[in-house]
């Protein structure tokens, strides 16, 4: 009962970000936790950025979106990043939505 306040908030962020991970072709990690890894390796190469570091900066510039660069852990996650739902849906649903505004426009550069 003391968890309640923290648990439903999440699992339905999480909910909400699974369906949009489903909607697009990136590649994903996500378990039950309060955040998923996510390949942007598309849109890194796409926009001429060096890495996940880069793709923070820009993502954080230009939609007010902070994400955790994956190149931060290691060279194996240099082109991923981790995005934590651990916030209350209407926050993860605007965050979500400028996650992928940001993503899909380096596709168009």
């Amino acid at each position: 009962k003391a968890a309640a306040p923290i648990i439903e908030p999440t699992r339905e962020s999480r909910r909400i970000l699974r369906v949009a991970l489903s909607e697009k072709p990136a590649k994903y990690i996500m378990g039950d936790g309060y955040y998923a890894f996510i390949d942007c390796t598309p849109y890194i190469q796409a926009g001429g950025l060096a890495d996940s570091e880069a793709l923070l900066t820009y993502l954080g510039e230009n939609y007010g979106v902070a994400v955790v660069p994956g190149v931060y852990f290691s060279q194996h996650g240099a082109n991923w990043i981790r995005f934590s739902y651990a916030t209350p849906p209407h926050i993860t649903q605007g965050a979500v939505t400028r996650l992928f505004e940001g993503l899909e426009s380096l596709l168009s550069k």
